[in-house]
């Protein structure tokens, strides 16, 4: 009885895993053919760079807010507590929105803002 529940609840897991990285690729393949079409027309693709400077705004805000939330809601004290088994998750996801967030704001200092000319 376990093992079917087993390989039912282990294929949807891969499916949905399959299916959002195919997704996330060819978001991928659509922005970098999109810059290429606009640098290739023109060779000015500042309208993009300005969107991926906002995008990267807005991705260093939310990782920034999920880290103050984790430490305000006593998220990062759960290991302390033998009946939370989720700390490991936790932490992993903590840390990861601390990369994440270091390696925005990296981008965000080492590349100016630009001024679109009008």
């Amino acid at each position: 009885f376990l093992y079917r529940l087993f390989w039912t609840f282990f294929l949807r897991c891969v499916f949905y895993l399959d299916f959002g990285l195919a997704v996330a690729g060819g978001v991928c393949l659509a922005i970098s053919n999109i810059l290429m079409k606009q640098t290739d027309a023109d060779g000015n693709d500042e309208t993009m760079l300005s969107m991926a400077r906002f995008g990267t705004i807005a991705q260093l805000v939310g990782m920034v807010l999920l880290m103050l939330g984790f430490l305000v809601d006593g998220q990062m004290k759960r290991f302390l507590v033998e009946r939370f088994t989720d700390w490991p998750a936790k932490n992993v996801m903590f840390f990861g929105a601390m990369a994440l967030a270091a390696i925005s704001g990296a981008a965000l200092k080492l590349i100016p803002a630009r001024r679109i000319a009008s």
